[in-house]
């Protein structure tokens, strides 16, 4: 079985997914801000009235009808995300752990390790949306950068270059701390009594 065409097609879907779910995410945002008079971001759903209904609620019946659909239609889209997130982490993290299999540490000590991978793959499948948040913000600012270097603003090409660093700088940092390698090296020569 070849493993790198299974992660490049994993790879390719969870792109792919996200991006729908990032659209359909645009989506609600769109429908429900127009069609109710408020709504929890942190709940995710639109806010009731004192009796615990929509009366009163719904400023426009079409939008609202049409995020309820959005909302229906995405769940499965979110939950494919998530698994795909967790698969591609998971892809990213074999070579670690065929290094720790292959190793010749006691099985305690693979143990360990092994179980350090795992962490490490929960917290980069955790802290994939706000990274992802991240780039897609970066972009978006990028353009706009680039839209006033062309307009003749000074200073635009300059604090896109700074952007740009900087969102290459909390990548690599997450990935740096999010690493089973360096969660295992942490954890021995911080936590662990001697």
């Amino acid at each position: 079985m070849d493993l790198h065409k299974i992660h490049a097609v994993v790879e390719v879907a969870d792109k792919v997914v996200d991006g729908v779910s990032t659209a359909g995410d645009w989506a609600k945002a769109i429908a429900v801000s127009e069609g109710y008079r408020k709504y929890s971001w942190l709940k995710n759903a639109p806010v009731t009235n004192v009796a615990g209904n929509f009366r009163g609620m719904v400023i426009n019946p079409k939008w609202a009808a049409r995020f309820q659909w959005a909302d229906d239609a995405l769940k499965p889209v979110e939950h494919a995300a998530f698994f795909l997130t967790l698969a591609t982490n998971m892809a990213k993290s074999r070579h670690e752990v065929a290094q720790i299999l292959s190793s010749r540490d006691d099985w305690t000590t693979k143990g360990a390790r092994l179980s350090t991978q795992v962490s490490s793959v929960a917290l980069r499948t955790a802290v994939s949306g706000a990274t992802g948040l991240l780039d897609l913000s970066t972009l978006v600012a990028s353009g706009y950068l680039q839209i006033a270097d062309l307009a003749g603003v000074r200073r635009a090409a300059s604090w896109n270059k700074s952007l740009n660093a900087a969102n290459v700088w909390v990548n690599t940092t997450v990935d740096k701390v999010t690493d089973g390698n360096n969660i295992y090296l942490f954890i021995n020569s911080h936590l662990v009594i001697q």
